[in-house]
Order: structure tokens, then sequence, then C-alpha cells
């Protein structure tokens, strides 16, 4: 009795696994480029879907001008930072925390959507600030006051220097021109999740998967 109970309950697994098709991968997704990635769900249709004149999204990235060396005192002030439509958000820097390591640890710790660091180009050092996400709606802009005047890139003064803009992804899908904030696209075809990884052109091929399909009547053969 106790084998005829096990080898039903092994039957009633794998029939559970038959039964619910849905939860079968049913797609299968293969790029002709390593310039796009794609996953795709059930409801993907069939057919191949061709990308071409791809750009990446990117973040915004300031870089300051050289300074001789990272631990020397800038002068106390303030840096305002707006990302965005977001509120400006003020940073107090004070006396004795007022050179470029310290600066950029205390943005770090302040949250404020923007990341910092100090570059060294061989013969000087250099503040980095870059956005913490791509797309052209999280460009954003630094005002510096006081000794850290010279830390501005906004409207009016742009003593930083932009070396990358926040910039949108951009391609065009079957002909159809898509933009999207993100290097990781939903929604442009339903099913598929489309991950750019560098320029260029890809075609991406939608197919049947009967693997699962297969594997789950194979599980139930057994079972019998």
């Amino acid at each position: 009795l106790g084998t005829v109970q096990n080898s039903l309950s092994s039957l009633q697994s794998a029939l559970s696994s038959l039964a619910n098709v849905q939860t079968l991968s049913q797609r299968t997704v293969s790029s002709s480029s390593n310039s796009v990635q794609a996953t795709a769900t059930n409801q993907a249709a069939i057919g191949n879907y061709s990308l071409s004149g791809i750009r990446l999204a990117s973040a915004e990235n300031l870089i300051s001008t050289g300074y001789a060396s990272a631990s020397g005192s800038l002068g106390a002030g303030s840096l305002t930072f707006q990302v965005g439509s977001g509120s400006a958000v003020t940073l107090n820097v004070a006396s004795g925390e007022d050179n470029l390591a310290d600066i950029a640890a205390a943005i770090n710790q302040a949250n404020l959507g923007v990341s910092a660091s100090v570059v060294f180009d061989g013969s000087k050092y250099n503040l980095s600030l870059t956005g913490n996400a791509t797309g052209a709606a999280n460009s954003f802009t630094v005002s510096g006051s006081g000794g850290l005047s010279a830390l501005t890139y906004d409207s009016s003064t742009q003593t930083m220097t932009e070396e990358t803009l926040a910039q949108n992804a951009s391609f065009s899908l079957n002909g159809i021109s898509i933009a999207s904030g993100s290097n990781t696209i939903t929604g442009a075809i339903q099913g598929l999740t489309l991950t750019l990884a560098a320029s260029g052109s890809a075609t991406l091929s939608v197919s049947q998967n009967v693997a699962p399909l297969v594997q789950a009547a194979q599980s139930v053969v057994q079972a019998l």
C-alpha cells in the first residue's frame, strides 16, 4: 500500500506540472548580436524583430578642474543639487571637511541621486559627479557657493565640464522609433524584455519552445 501511495503521489505531482501549461516556458528568444539581449514570456508573439540605430541611455557625468591634492582645502561653502524635476537639495560643507575626498564622501552619504568620486589623471585630482540613473529626465545641476564655487554646473555657470550627457536610449524597431530612459526596456514588444548592451543593430527571433512540455510529459510517463 505504501508503494502504491508513493507511486500515486509521484504521478499526481507529474500531472500537476503538465496540467498547468501556462507555467511552462513556451517561448525562446535569440539575438543575432551582443548589442541586444532579450527574455520572453508566453505572451510574446512568434516571429522576427529588427532593431537598428541603437543608442544607449546614459547618465550625466561632470568633471571638475584639476587640483594638486585630494586632501587640500578648497574652503567652506555649499553645494546645491537638483536631479531632474526633483527638489533642490543643499549640502553644507564645513571648514576642515572641504577637501575633494571628504566632499565626495559627503555627497555619497547624502543620497542625492548623484555619486561622487575623486579621479587622478596622472598629474591632477578631479571630482567626478555621475547621476545614479540614466535618461534625459535624470540630468542634474550642481551650484557651488563660497569656497566651492568652482564646483558648479547649472544654467548660468559651468565651471565643471560635462563629459557625458544624460540621454535616452533610442532605436528603430521594425521601422518604428522607440525611446527609453533606461537600457532595459519592457512594453515595446509584448512579452519581451530587451536589454541594450551596445550601439549597433540586431535581429531577435522568437520561437516556440517545446522542451519544457516534453520534459513534463516524460515525467508523467516515468511516474506510471
